[in-house]
């Protein structure tokens, strides 16, 4: 039997992997709201000393990042940083809707 964790990440990876977000595109800021959406899901968000979207500025794309700040219990700092952007799959071919629905 699976545990109610493996079902929540699931489907959370599916709904990111679900959009489009090729570099230099809409979808990368489609991407890092849904981020933002998942982090503050559940009542999650109550939990942040601070969660939001920072703006690159200047960027053409109108690009974003995503935070969030637990305070911990200890005074050491711990940052987890990732990236969210993809190449184009247009490679794929006939594989190529698998992409975006790995279901």
């Amino acid at each position: 039997m699976q545990n109610n964790w493996y079902q929540i990440v699931r489907d959370y990876t599916v709904r990111l992997v679900g959009i489009r977000s090729v570099n230099s595109t809409e979808g990368e800021v489609q991407v890092v709201e849904e981020v933002l959406r998942l982090l503050q899901s559940d009542g999650l968000d109550s939990a942040y000393t601070a969660i939001g979207l920072d703006p690159l500025p200047g960027d053409a794309f109108g690009r974003k990042n995503a935070y969030a700040f637990l305070r911990g219990k200890s005074p050491l700092t711990l940052v987890l940083l990732g990236h969210m952007d993809t190449v184009d799959t247009a490679d794929y071919g006939p594989l190529e809707a698998w992409a975006l629905d790995p279901g």
